[in-house]
């Protein structure tokens, strides 16, 4: 029996022309941090870098631990003083990157249908930017925090995904079995690590991506809208 449900986030309950919002964020936040020191090349390069690290260290630590470690490497210690610099970006320069991100309408009623039905609704978006980026993204959906049990985000997490460990953690803090979980999410690819790790995958297919490794046609998907179709049967 599905006790509660994992969304994704960009490409799921916020729209998003991935590849458009990568080159707009990574323009923007170098643009932003030029005046404080930081070449922009150089930056881009080390966020890069950073990202790898988050997807591949030791789960001793968190994904910001991990991230830290290699500005650190790049930047030394003194790289601790200027972060406020990038806190100040993500609330006030991050949302030049909404343009990128149409607003799905559908969200907010998927959500509310969930709890309706007493489900949990997990945001589970992928770990690696900090908690302040994903409250900007979430209200450029039409959402707050407050409408999830859990969020996650580079802090609280230690790993990535598609790891099956990303799901498993969320699921050890909320007190879910993995049979109990169906994760909501638009990429085949990041989002069947749920599958993994024993949980059931709906998919997304109004901003898919699939690289062709795991078959769509073995998993429930559809628009939001048979989202919807498909919570209700659910609970039926």
């Amino acid at each position: 029996m599905i006790k509660a449900l994992f969304f994704d986030l960009d490409g799921s309950l916020l729209g998003m022309d991935l590849d458009a919002f990568t080159h707009g964020y990574l323009k923007s936040i170098a643009g932003a941090m030029m005046p404080h020191g930081f070449d922009p090349e150089t930056l881009i390069r080390t966020i890069y870098a950073g990202i790898g690290a988050m997807a591949d260290h030791d789960p001793a630590i968190t994904n910001e631990q991990a991230f830290m470690e290699v500005m650190k490497n790049q930047y030394g210690l003194e790289i601790e003083e200027k972060m406020p610099y990038f806190e100040e970006y993500y609330r006030n320069g991050f949302g030049i990157n909404q343009q990128f991100c149409p607003q799905n309408p559908l969200a907010g009623t998927v959500i509310d249908t969930a709890k309706k039905f007493g489900l949990q609704t997990i945001l589970a978006t992928n770990p690696i930017f900090p908690r302040v980026a994903v409250d900007q993204r979430l209200n450029w959906a039409g959402l707050k925090p407050e409408d999830f049990e859990w969020i996650t985000s580079y802090e609280n997490s230690h790993f990535c995904k598609p790891d099956p460990r990303y799901f498993l953690e969320i699921a050890d803090q909320l007190a879910l079995n993995p049979e109990e979980v169906l994760m909501v999410g638009n990429d085949l690819n990041e989002d069947y690590g749920a599958i993994k790790a024993g949980m059931d995958l709906f998919v997304l297919t109004d901003y898919l991506i699939d690289s062709g490794t795991n078959c769509l046609e073995d998993h429930p998907h559809g628009t939001m809208e048979d989202l919807l179709e498909y919570i209700a049967a659910l609970n039926a």
